[in-house]
């Protein structure tokens, strides 16, 4: 098993699918539980513009109870790429009901939903599943997640929520907002960071808000 998993991978790594499909085919036969060799086999599939197959391979999981959740993910998203964007939010959907009876599903739910770049379904699971079980904490997807879809105010919003919460993340939100700020300090991101800390400030006088200004401040030189 181990020389076809490496010759599995390096077909795929070298875009070589038609030979990739071979093994991952194999590798799934004789390993119908690892989630990994599925999901490959599934890539294959939709690289090689098989969705019949794909859509075929998938169905049969969810129907006798091998797939993992993020199977009705990667069923939805073969419909879409073969055209069919109702049937494809039907199995998004899916999905998102799965975190109802299970809501720790939320994180391989929400990540999968990111992979595709389908960000709007990602924020709903990850909100669905905290809702559900409040001792979940996904807010760090969710911030980066605003950041991706450039909606920066709410990413900053995140960002900040989280701080209040756990001070202790600061060196990495710093890493972060780094990457969306300029020395100029008239650039709107700037402007927008800006406003929110002291707004921050003025709402909690929190040291923690002026020690970022004065970051934002040392950053714009």
């Amino acid at each position: 098993m181990g020389q076809e998993d490496f010759l599995a991978k390096q077909y795929f790594n070298d875009g070589d699918f038609e030979k990739a499909v071979v093994f991952y085919e194999k590798l799934v036969a004789g390993n119908p539980r690892r989630m990994d060799y599925s999901e490959q086999l599934v890539k294959c599939y939709q690289q090689l513009q098989q969705y019949d197959t794909a859509i075929s391979f998938l169905q049969k999981q969810i129907e006798t109870g091998l797939a993992h959740p993020t199977a009705y993910i990667d069923l939805g998203y073969t419909y879409r790429l073969r055209g069919e964007p109702e049937e494809a939010g039907r199995w998004y959907e899916e999905a998102m009901h799965l975190l109802e009876s299970n809501p720790n599903y939320g994180y391989v739910i929400g990540f999968k939903f990111q992979r595709y770049t389908l960000l709007d379904y990602a924020l709903r699971a990850y909100r669905r599943a905290m809702e559900l079980n409040p001792e979940l904490d996904y807010n760090t997807q969710i911030a980066r997640i605003y950041g991706e879809q450039g909606d920066i105010e709410k990413m900053y919003e995140a960002y900040m929520d989280l701080l209040a919460e756990r001070q202790s993340i600061k060196p990495n939100v710093l890493r972060v907002l780094d990457g969306f700020i300029t020395r100029d300090p008239e650039a709107p991101n700037n402007l927008l960071l800006r406003k929110t800390l002291l707004m921050r400030a003025q709402k909690n006088p929190d040291p923690l808000w002026n020690e970022l200004l004065s970051w934002l401040f040392v950053k714009q030189e």
